[in-house]
């Protein structure tokens, strides 16, 4: 074989250790001993003489120099542990390699199925990421000695961002982390870690999103829908990866606060919504707690009072707003308080002693008794009936008297007028005759 030594051998039927060898070969190789050795083998025809005192034998032999087995030479190779298609080992050997050798899997990690042939196909299940050794063994029947070479192929990792996903929450959460949000693949394999977020909403989160987290700060975020992309690089010959999640932002109602208001029952349209107190979003419902007269427009919240002053009182309405989940509805109850008016009844007049002057009475009803205020002024008492007494009035003259109360609903008034028929005392006349002359005065006197 080739660069191998070249081994002659000079045998006797009777060894003998007088006997002397002489051998030549090849450009002028010669040699003396009875197994002579030549490095590097040559090809050609040697000749042995042996000889022993005057007798002498000689030999030859064909040397023929054979081509050991050309396995080529190895190279190391990158695939993706996701690739499927067959890789041909052989064909990337340099070095011109001889077909007809074997392939096997050396050391760890172990090829085991994924090697067929000269074929390795990278995504069978039990590849694992790792440095694959590839033996590629060629044996020759010249007398030359099996050649190998070694075949690296780096199976890479490949990135996995998550799952795309979509999730629908409310406004009046506070943080969401989109971490949490990346899905597992059908073998429960999680997101790579170190990859890098961004924001590819239509309308973008702005600030409330840290693309170094991945956190989204839902509060108070207006309603839209927002999509961010996680993108995990590319390990070569891998491919890059990215997943795509989808948060739609629902906007949580606010009804507002409840409060009271006042409205007279003879008072026109009053809008409820102008009562709501703090932040309250338009959109919901009124409606009525309870049965009771007047008119609600369910929409625009108008509230018409209708009615007598016995549906004076405190009553109550709801305004509603409906959530779209995941928020919740929201709702406030707003009290009202129907007021009604003062008015006078069983009014009467008394002359006074003297006859010079009268007094009016009369009961008040209805209304805020605490507030009542009649002009002009008088006397108010008693609670349940409330009685007004007027100050004098002077016999004749006609008064009109007004009431009313804090709630300012209505003034009632009423007109009254007393003649106490006043008689003039002449004192006391003498009925004793008396006698004049014609012509002539008389006089007397009046006695009180």
């Amino acid at each position: 074989c080739v660069d191998s030594t070249l081994k002659l051998y000079a045998v006797l039927a009777s060894p003998d250790p007088l006997v002397n060898y002489a051998w030549t070969g090849p450009g002028g190789w010669v040699n003396n001993t009875q197994n002579p050795t030549r490095f590097p083998a040559v090809a050609g025809w040697y000749y042995v003489t042996a000889s022993k005192g005057g007798c002498s034998g000689k030999d030859s032999v064909e040397v023929k120099i054979n081509q050991p087995p050309v396995p080529g030479v190895g190279y190391m190779d990158s695939l993706c542990v996701t690739n499927s298609t067959p890789y041909n080992l052989f064909t990337k050997l340099t070095g011109s390699p001889q077909t007809g050798g074997t392939w096997s899997s050396v050391g760890a990690p172990s090829a085991g199925s994924a090697l067929s042939g000269q074929n390795f196909t990278a995504s069978q299940a039990a590849t694992v990421p790792g440095d694959y050794r590839f033996r590629y063994l060629l044996t020759v029947n010249n007398g030359c000695p099996s050649k190998d070479t070694i075949v690296t192929i780096k199976v890479k990792k490949d990135p996995f961002s998550g799952l795309d996903s979509v999730v629908s929450v409310c406004n009046s959460g506070t943080t969401l982390n989109l971490v949490n949000l990346l899905k597992k693949n059908a073998s429960g394999r999680s997101a790579d870690a170190g990859g890098t977020w961004a924001d590819i909403s239509t309308t973008s989160a702005g600030a409330a999103f840290n693309t170094g987290t991945g956190v989204l700060n839902i509060n108070n975020l207006p309603a839209n829908t927002y999509k961010f992309t996680y993108t995990v690089s590319a390990n070569t010959p891998c491919p890059g990866q990215f997943a795509t999640i989808t948060v739609v932002v629902q906007d949580q109602p606010e009804a507002g606060n409840p409060s009271t208001g006042n409205l007279c029952i003879n008072g026109s349209v009053l809008n409820l919504n102008t009562l709501v107190g703090g932040t309250s979003d338009p959109g919901g419902a009124w409606r009525k707690n309870g049965t009771f007269n007047g008119t609600l427009d369910a929409v625009t919240g108008a509230y018409t009072p209708t009615g007598t002053m016995t549906d004076t009182g405190l009553y109550a309405f709801t305004y509603l707003l409906n959530g779209v989940s995941p928020c919740k509805s929201d709702s406030v109850i707003i009290s009202l308080k129907i007021n009604g008016y003062p008015s006078f009844s069983n009014v009467s007049t008394v002359c006074n002693p003297g006859l010079t002057d009268y007094t009016m009475t009369a009961t008040i009803k209805g209304g805020q008794r605490s507030s009542y205020t009649v002009v002009p002024t008088g006397t108010i008492s008693g609670n349940n009936p409330t009685t007004y007494t007027s100050n004098p009035v002077p016999n004749g003259v006609t008064q009109v008297f007004k009431v009313s109360d804090g709630f300012a609903c209505k003034i009632d008034s009423v007109s009254v007028v007393k003649n106490c028929g006043c008689t003039t005392d002449a004192g006391t006349m003498s009925t004793t005759p008396e006698s004049v002359c014609c012509g002539s005065t008389s006089s007397g006197s009046l006695h009180q």
